[in-house]
C-alpha cells in the first residue's frame, strides 16, 4: 500500500467521506431514538446493525465504480497508469480505502449503537463476532465486485456485467419456479434453493450476517460453514482476477467494447437461455399465439444486447441462427421434461425421508354427493389434514396407501392436461420433522376428481374429515363427516 496515494484519495474525496459519514448516522442511529424506550430491550442496537449493513452492501457496489472509473477512459487511464506508483500500489491503496469508508463507517455506527442501545442487552462478544464477520463481507464484496467492474472496458458495461452476475441467482431461481410449475406435478424443487445461493456471494454473506447480529429471537437463521468456505474462495479468487486485469491492464483498452468471455457474450447468452427455458415450459402445456410474441420480443432484447455489446446495430444470419438454435434446444429440453415427468421429479420423492407424512385436502363437491366435484352455488366443502408417521409399523399403512394412490392420479391427471372433470379443489402434501411446525418438502396438486364417499369414511378412521356448508343466509355450518351424513340422510 503507498500511503501518499492513500493520503490523495482522502483528500481528493472529502465530499464522498462526510457524505457517506452522515447517511450511516442519520438513518441507522436517528430514527431508531424515539424507539429505543419503547420497543423491545435491544431494539435500537439489531435494528441499527441491519440498516449500516445494508448501506455498506450498497457501498461495496458504488465504489468500485466511483474509485476505478478511471481505468475505463482513456484520458484517466494514461494519467492514472503513468502515475509514480506501481500498479499493485494502486490496486492495493484503492482497495483499501474503499474498504475504510464501508467498513470504518460500519464500525463507528456499531459501537454508537451498542452505547446507546445495546448496553446490558447484547453481549459485547456478539458486537464483536458481528464487527468480524462485516469486515469479511465488506472485503469480499468490495474485491468481488471490482473483479467483475473490471471485467469490462468500459465504464457502462462494468456496471451491467456488475448487476448480471448479482442478478442471475435471483433470476434463476425465479426461473426455476416457473420452470418446475410448469412441468413437475406437485412442483416439487427440481433444484434446491442453496444452488442458487451458492451462486451469489452477496446472498451468502447476508444470511451469514443474519445469524452473527441475530439476538434474543428475533431470528432463526444459523451460522453456515460451507457459506463461509465458498466466500472465501470468492474472495480468493476475486483477488487473483483483479491481480491480473488489472496489474497488467493495457491502458489502451479504455472505451474499447468489452469483449471478455465472461461479459456480454456470456451475459447475453445465458439470459436468453434462461427465458428459452421459460418460454420452452410453457410452450408444452399451453402453446398459444401470445407465446410466438414473446419469441419475437425476446429476439429484439438479444439483438439489442448485441447492439449494446458492439456499440453498433448489426443482425447477421449468424446471430439469428445462435438465437434459433438456443430457442429450439431450450423447447426440446422442456418436451423432455414433460414427456418424463418433469425429468422423474414429479414421482422422485422418498415417502422415508422425514418422520411424518401430512395430507391435506379441500375439494368442492355436491352437497348430495361428496364424490362429485362441482361448481355449482348448492355445494360442500370437504377438507381435512392428517398426519401420518412413515414408520413401517405405525399401522396406518392402509391410510398412506390410499394418499398415495390419490396423488399417483393427480400426477397423471396433470400430464394428461386435467381433461377429466372440473378442477376444484387442492390436494397438499408435506413432510416433517418437527411435529408439523416445519415443511421438509411441499407438494401441491389440483385434482378434479374427488374422493368417494366410502374412501372417506375410510379416512375418518385416521383423522377428522370435515364438511362445510352454507344455509340460505350465507352462515357456515360445520360438521364431522359421520354426522354431515347421517343429518342428510335425515332430510331425504
Amino acid at each position: 500500500m503507498n500511503k501518499k496515494y492513500l493520503n490523495y484519495l482522502i483528500r481528493n474525496r472529502k465530499v464522498l467521506i462526510l457524505f457517506f459519514l452522515a447517511v450511516y448516522l442519520c438513518v441507522c442511529l436517528t430514527w431508531n431514538l424515539s424507539a429505543a424506550g419503547t420497543a423491545a430491550p435491544g431494539y435500537g442496537y439489531y435494528s441499527a446493525a441491519k440498516a449500516a449493513i445494508a448501506i455498506s452492501i450498497v457501498l461495496c457496489y458504488a465504489l468500485p465504480v466511483l474509485l476505478f472509473s478511471y481505468v475505463h477512459q482513456r484520458s484517466s487511464a494514461d494519467l492514472y497508469f503513468a502515475l509514480p506508483v506501481s500498479r499493485k500500489e494502486q490496486r492495493i491503496t484503492t482497495l483499501v480505502f474503499a474498504f475504510k469508508i464501508s467498513f470504518g463507517y460500519f464500525l463507528i455506527t456499531m459501537i454508537a449503537a451498542w452505547l446507546l442501545f445495546g448496553i446490558g442487552n447484547v453481549p459485547a462478544g456478539r458486537v464483536l463476532e458481528c464487527i468480524c464477520f462485516a469486515a469479511f463481507l465488506i472485503i469480499t464484496l468490495l474485491s468481488f465486485n471490482t473483479m467483475l467492474y473490471l471485467l469490462a472496458n468500459n465504464l457502462l458495461d462494468g456496471i451491467v456485467t456488475m448487476a448480471a452476475y448479482t442478478m442471475f441467482p435471483v433470476v434463476g431461481s425465479m426461473a426455476e419456479s416457473i420452470i418446475v410449475s410448469n412441468i413437475v406435478a406437485g412442483g416439487t424443487p427440481a433444484v434446491k434453493d442453496g444452488v442458487f445461493v451458492f451462486l451469489s456471494p452477496v446472498l451468502m454473506l447476508i444470511r451469514n450476517f443474519a445469524a452473527t447480529v441475530s439476538m434474543n429471537g428475533w431470528l432463526f437463521q444459523q451460522f453456515n460453514i460451507p457459506y463461509l468456505i465458498l466466500s472465501a474462495a470468492y474472495l480468493v479468487l476475486s483477488w487473483l482476477v483483479v491481480r491480473k486485469h488489472f496489474d497488467e491492464r493495457q491502458s489502451e483498452r479504455a472505451g474499447q467494447i468489452s469483449d471478455h468471455p465472461l461479459t456480454y457474450p456470456t451475459i447475453i447468452n445465458l439470459y436468453a437461455v434462461i427465458f428459452l427455458l421459460v418460454f420452452g415450459s410453457y410452450l408444452v402445456i399451453e402453446p398459444g399465439p401470445e407465446l410466438i410474441v414473446m419469441y419475437i420480443f425476446l429476439l429484439v432484447c438479444y439483438v439489442a444486447g448485441s447492439f449494446l455489446y458492439r456499440r453498433k446495430l448489426k443482425v447477421d444470419a449468424k446471430m439469428i441462427g445462435t438465437y434459433v438454435l438456443e430457442a429450439v434446444l431450450c423447447a426440446g429440453l422442456m418436451f423432455i421434461g414433460w414427456k418424463t415427468q418433469g425429468f422423474g421429479a414429479a414421482r422422485g420423492y422418498s415417502l422415508t425421508a422425514s418422520k411424518q407424512i401430512v395430507y391435506q385436502y379441500n375439494m368442492q363437491v355436491e352437497r348430495e354427493n361428496l364424490g362429485q366435484s362441482t361448481a355449482g352455488a348448492q355445494n360442500a366443502y370437504v377438507m381435512f389434514s392428517i398426519a401420518a408417521d412413515t414408520d413401517g409399523n405405525s399401522g396406518n399403512e392402509e391410510f398412506r396407501k390410499l394418499m398415495e394412490d390419490y396423488r399417483s392420479k393427480a400426477i397423471d391427471e396433470f400430464y394428461e392436461g386435467q381433461k377429466d372433470g372440473v378442477m376444484t379443489g387442492s390436494f397438499q402434501v408435506y413432510m416433517t420433522n418437527d411435529n408439523g411446525s416445519h415443511y421438509e418438502n411441499s407438494y401441491f396438486y389440483n385434482p378434479s376428481v374427488p374422493f368417494t364417499e366410502e374412501e372417506l369414511k375410510q379416512i375418518s378412521k385416521y383423522g377428522d374429515v370435515e364438511v362445510y356448508v352454507y344455509d340460505e343466509n350465507f352462515e357456515e355450518e360445520h360438521y364431522l363427516l359421520d354426522d354431515y351424513l347421517k343429518k342428510r340422510e335425515s332430510l331425504r
